[in-house]
Formats: structure tokens, C-alpha cells, sequence
């Protein structure tokens, strides 16, 4: 194992070598407008998530470092509990600085958890379901979790024993 480069520029030959391939067999197996309507699908599905991205980041960017910590790092769970309710405020504050217009108040969520930390993700979560309807709430949370899923796939790992 000790030529890594080389077997990385191999995958990466591989990798390109199949996108091709499947491109070809889509245009013999369903001709141009079969892979114009695929390309065109796949795009969709890109802007579908950044549609939601976009009307839920504060949030959708909480669940995915939520996960990322969870699943990546040696943090107790109290304190990775502080770290959530700390990220998620400081999401909702810099959310509603820039204009994202969640509707989403720090101030009111603090009240009703009557100054109780842990009370007080709760009530932002709560907040946030309220403020985005079910729909968009649920949306959320699935892009949040794809994001979560992907940081923590892209991120190298943590300790030599996670690489086995």
C-alpha cells in the first residue's frame, strides 16, 4: 500500500471511465431526450435541496453539525448538548441578523424554557416547527440529515482506529 497516489488517480480514472459509460449507455438505451430529461432530473433534484437550504439554513445547518458532533466527536453528550442549544442560538441570532426571516425569536424561546438550558432547544425546535409549517419542517430536517450524512462522510477520519 504504499504507492496511494498512484491507486488514487486510478479510482479517479475509474470514477471518470463510469460516468462516461453510464452517460453512453443512457444515450444508446434512451436517446438525447431520455438523457436530457435525466441531466435535467438530476438538476432538479440539486435546486430542490437548495430551495430548501435556502428557506431553512439556521436550522437545516443545526441538524447537520448536530450530527457531525455526535457522530465524529469524543464530546460527552452533556456538553454536546450545550454545544447544540449554543449552535442552534447562534444560528437563529445570525439567521435573523442577515434577513432569513425565520419568524424564530431567541428571546421568546429563552422565555418559555425559563432560563433552563436544557428546556431551551426544545423550544427553538418547537419555534421552528411553528414558524415553517410541517411541510417545510419535515424538509428540513431530511436536508439537514442528508448534510449531517455528508460531512461526516466527507470529513477524513477522526482516530486510526475509525479508518479500519
Amino acid at each position: 500500500m504504499g504507492d496511494q497516489p498512484a491507486a488514487k488517480t486510478a479510482f479517479e480514472d475509474i470514477s471518470t471511465a463510469l460516468k462516461w459509460t453510464v452517460t453512453a449507455l443512457t444515450f444508446v438505451t434512451l436517446g438525447v431526450p431520455g438523457l436530457i430529461a435525466k441531466l435535467v432530473a438530476k438538476a432538479d433534484d440539486v435546486v430542490v435541496v437548495w430551495r430548501v437550504l435556502a428557506l431553512t439554513a439556521p436550522f437545516s445547518i443545526w441538524l447537520a453539525l448536530t450530527i457531525v458532533v455526535a457522530v465524529r466527536s469524543k464530546i460527552p453528550p452533556y456538553g454536546q448538548l450545550f454545544l447544540s442549544v449554543g449552535a442552534l442560538a447562534a444560528l437563529t441570532l445570525l439567521g435573523n441578523a442577515i434577513g432569513a426571516g425565520t419568524g424564530v425569536s431567541l428571546g421568546h424561546a429563552w422565555d418559555l424554557a425559563h432560563g433552563q438550558v436544557s428546556q431551551l432547544l426544545g423550544h427553538l425546535i418547537t419555534s421552528y416547527a411553528l414558524a415553517y409549517g410541517a411541510e417545510t419542517f419535515v424538509s428540513a430536517l431530511i436536508v439537514g440529515a442528508f448534510l449531517g450524512y455528508a460531512w461526516c462522510r466527507l470529513l477524513a477520519p477522526a482516530s486510526p482506529r475509525e479508518a479500519r
